[in-house]
């Protein structure tokens, strides 16, 4: 009776252990699903900051090209207009 007793006593140790170690795994998977999930959305985050740092940076050269331009241009007319008046 006393080899039963401890075979009972150890089954139901390695139950209990086997239960606390399922246990642990599955808050293990819930935790890790949920740092996944938190970092996917990190993820997404960043790229829509990506997407709208470029494409403030692509507005701003266009409208610094723009201005390059404009300045070319205006500086083009004023060299033709001292030419022709030189010429005079």
């Amino acid at each position: 009776m006393r080899y039963t007793n401890r075979r009972i006593l150890y089954s139901t140790y390695l139950l209990t252990t086997t239960t606390t170690t399922v246990i642990i795994v599955r808050s293990c998977a819930c935790m890790q699903t949920e740092l996944n999930r938190r970092r996917e959305q990190e993820i997404m985050k960043l790229k829509k900051d990506l997407e709208l740092v470029l494409s403030e940076r692509e507005t701003t050269e266009a409208a610094l090209r723009k201005r390059h331009q404009d300045a070319i241009n205006e500086l083009t007319q004023q060299l033709e207009t001292i030419n022709r008046n030189r010429n005079k």
